[in-house]
């Protein structure tokens, strides 16, 4: 997606074709002041969705001003913690979680 909803805030997502952060390649990075994520395309389709939901983590400790309150060390913990699990979570039970989502109570 070009724009993802972080929370009621659209945050950019671009892909670039390399991404660098203090000299070192990294998957990808969030820079919460502009509202945007950037991915790393050197990575394949699955690596790049799972660094989405990883940049998402850091996106919402962004806009609920955890960043703020959170060493780097911490935050990035955090973020890989959440990561793994939610893409666990839609590895198991993406269909039957989605399906159940979209239901409408009655």
């Amino acid at each position: 997606p070009s724009t993802i909803n972080v929370l009621g805030i659209p945050f950019r997502v671009e892909v670039l074709p390399a991404l660098m952060s203090e000299g070192e390649a990294v998957h990808g990075e969030t820079v919460g002041q502009y509202h945007r994520i950037r991915i790393s395309a050197d990575q394949d389709i699955a690596r790049q969705w799972q660094t989405l939901v990883h940049e998402y983590v850091h996106a919402v400790l962004h806009v609920v001003g955890a960043g703020n309150s959170l060493s780097e060390e911490i935050e990035e913990v955090v973020a890989q913690s959440l990561e793994y699990g939610m893409v666990l979570l839609l590895q198991e039970h993406g269909p039957a979680l989605l399906k159940a989502i979209g239901r409408k109570e009655k």
